[in-house]
């Protein structure tokens, strides 16, 4: 979905790209590629909001998506990261609080003196000598960009050596921060069969397609989140796997085994961290980690079971599976 936000950045005079603008009442100078919402709401909503849907997702977007400098028509001078990868506001934040420019374009920053470009700066108030050093420093800065007389600003993405969107690119990249992300978490522990290791890897990764994820790409009504189990709250990640009632009391009594008495942890990345701190060898280690994967499974499989089959489920039967899930396990 994200190419048609690539498109809409790219094909300014495009008819379709106009019959969206007029309904969704949009002006020219939406910078699509600058992460902001621009409208709420149907299919164009959701591709307008993709970036939301994931954190890697927004990441890839932020790093990948830049405009190139032509003539400075559609780069905001401050704001926009288009000199090395910060934004001149981040670089000079003195300087951009008491700019009366904060929102201008490149192009109305300065001005054509024959072939020559002059920068021009106007001030809320008289600068202090140590400002002054600032603006000769941002001077400095400005000299790594080339205006042009002639030609607009264009989208570029920084993952093909063209600049030229891809949605195999946007794929590998998300992809490769993902398994950045994961690195320091061996998953693949050859502990459980390999479809229960790529589970955990979708969990630890933010990727199950929970209620909660379900609701912000708008694929369900927003009453229809709640928790299978509980149907008290919003089924994110961290509720269905271990802030609810329902499961939690398996993972305590998954524990009882190990005489091991702990807290609700905030997030599942922070449980698997537990269990990665808890340093064991030979097949105590492989004991251990299959009480993290059995219980994850079963939860995700008797959930599955409540949501598709509309089967009531009994806590004693899910802890049942997982004895039995640990045993095939080891």
């Amino acid at each position: 979905m994200f190419k048609w936000w690539w498109r809409y950045a790219c094909e300014e005079d495009a008819l379709w790209r106009r019959t969206i603008a007029s309904i969704h009442d949009l002006n020219d100078d939406i910078d699509m590629w600058q992460n902001r919402t621009i409208c709420n709401g149907g299919l164009w909503g959701s591709i307008s909001t993709i970036h939301k849907w994931d954190n890697n997702f927004e990441e890839v977007i932020k790093t990948g998506c830049w405009l190139k400098l032509s003539r400075g028509d559609r780069i905001r001078f401050w704001t926009d990261k288009w000199i090395g990868n910060d934004a001149l506001k981040e670089l000079f934040p003195r300087l951009y609080k008491v700019s009366v420019q904060q929102s201008a374009k490149v192009m109305d920053m300065g001005l054509w003196n024959g072939l020559q470009w002059c920068w021009i700066f106007n001030w809320r108030r008289p600068l202090f000598q140590w400002e002054k050093g600032q603006v000769e420093e941002l001077k400095m800065k400005l000299e790594e960009a080339s205006l042009a007389i002639e030609g607009n600003d264009i989208p570029h993405w920084r993952f093909e050596e063209r600049g030229n969107y891809s949605t195999k690119s946007f794929t590998t990249a998300v992809l490769a921060r993902e398994t950045e992300t994961l690195t320091s978490k061996n998953v693949w522990r050859g502990v459980a069969p390999p479809r229960v290791e790529l589970l955990i890897w979708l969990v630890l990764a933010g990727k199950i397609n929970t209620r909660s994820r379900l609701k912000k790409m708008k694929l369900i009504h927003q009453d229809n989140a709640n928790c299978p189990f509980c149907n008290r709250v919003e089924e994110s990640i961290e509720h269905l796997f271990l802030h609810c009632d329902f499961s939690w009391k398996l993972w305590c009594h998954s524990l009882l085994d190990w005489k091991i008495e702990t807290v609700m942890p905030g997030s599942v990345e922070t449980w698997f961290d537990m269990w990665m701190n808890n340093i064991k060898t030979g097949v105590e280690a492989k004991l251990w980690w299959s009480v993290f994967y059995a219980n994850v499974w079963a939860i995700w499989f008797h959930r599955n079971k409540k949501v598709f089959e509309n089967k009531e489920v009994d806590w004693t039967d899910v802890a049942y599976l997982i004895k039995m899930l640990r045993a095939e396990f080891v």
